[in-house]
């Protein structure tokens, strides 16, 4: 996802993590090694009630629009920078698969 929004043209400078994985400090950290960006968790790391509060605030017109109720809702958390040896052995992994995952899309190894 992330070389597509690239594609676009969008800069991603950081990541923001969600959810129950987010708890874990060290897969935080592989998702700043992998993705070579900085990875900041949110406080409440339940995604998913927190959307849902956010959808009702707006529909009931607490807030204007989401921007406005992501920043009553979301209180961002600590930050995780990526470390450069690190994400080196993982760019150098990426590539490898990118190129074996098009020879074997080219060989139309994943269709029945």
């Amino acid at each position: 996802m992330l070389d597509a929004i690239a594609q676009t043209g969008v800069p991603v400078e950081e990541i923001r993590l969600a959810g129950g994985g987010s708890k874990n400090k060290t897969w935080n950290q592989i998702h700043a090694d992998i993705l070579n960006r900085p990875v900041r968790t949110v406080q409440n790391p339940d995604a998913a009630l927190v959307g849902g509060a956010m959808c009702a605030a707006v529909a009931l017109g607490i807030f204007a629009d989401f921007q406005q109720a992501s920043q009553a809702f979301v209180e961002p958390g600590p930050t995780l920078n990526p470390l450069p040896e690190n994400a080196a052995v993982y760019s150098r992994t990426y590539k490898r698969y990118v190129g074996l995952f098009t020879l074997l899309s080219q060989q139309r190894a994943f269709t029945p």
